[in-house]
């Protein structure tokens, strides 16, 4: 994690730092117009269809994968705990896997932009999936149901700000972030539930084994 961390940080900061040139170099262009720009001004004969190859060869990398792991959490994880798997967890997976691609070309469809897709999809990931992922990295153990109540407030509150507020992608994530760590948290308590704070087992074996 804290080489991925380091990784994504100076990746992040060499796109910003592209992202600033630009801006210096032709201020006032909209959105969908900066990839091209810099494709025409800035790159010559051959590296352009590199660059549309390698664009490609990530989304289908990204998409494939993403549906592929969605479909095995929602066979494994999601499914079971509601009691509505009455299949192998193969065949489940193979179902979600279809229903994931078909939603994926409709959505691609419906919104035209990479920024403006990219931005959508963030905008349901970042509240569903990252507050878990950041309470199970700091050691705070939970049930199932409490996790799925909580991604379930999250993705609530994003559809809630999105479509009937009428909120900024990036407006929405705060709340909802908020929503899905408060529902965790509460759900956690008012249930009663196993676990919390330090008690990750891996983390408490290998203190265990420094401080002999």
């Amino acid at each position: 994690m804290t080489w991925a961390a380091v990784i994504c940080l100076v990746l992040e900061l060499c796109t910003i730092w592209i992202a600033i040139l630009l801006l210096a170099d032709q201020a006032g262009l909209a959105s969908n117009e900066v990839v091209p720009y810099m494709v025409n001004t800035h790159l010559y004969t051959g590296l352009k269809g590199l660059l549309g190859i390698g664009i490609i060869a990530l989304a289908m990398s990204t998409a494939d994968s993403t549906i592929n792991s969605t479909a095995v959490i929602i066979a494994n994880d999601v499914l079971p705990p509601l009691k509505l798997q009455k299949e192998g967890s193969l065949k489940a997976a193979k179902n979600a896997t279809l229903f994931l691609g078909i939603f994926a070309v409709l959505l691609a469809l419906r919104i035209p932009g990479l920024l403006d897709l990219i931005l959508f999809s963030a905008c349901f990931y970042a509240p569903i999936v990252v507050v878990p992922m950041l309470l199970a990295v700091f050691g705070f153990q939970t049930s199932r149901r409490v996790v799925l109540l909580g991604m379930g407030a999250g993705a609530a509150a994003v559809s809630f700000f999105l479509f009937v507020l009428h909120w900024d992608e990036v407006i929405c994530m705060p709340p909802s972030l908020l929503a899905n760590l408060i529902v965790m948290l509460g759900a956690h308590h008012l249930l009663q539930e196993k676990g919390g704070w330090g008690h990750n087992e891996l983390r408490n074996k290998e203190e265990e084994r420094l401080f002999r």
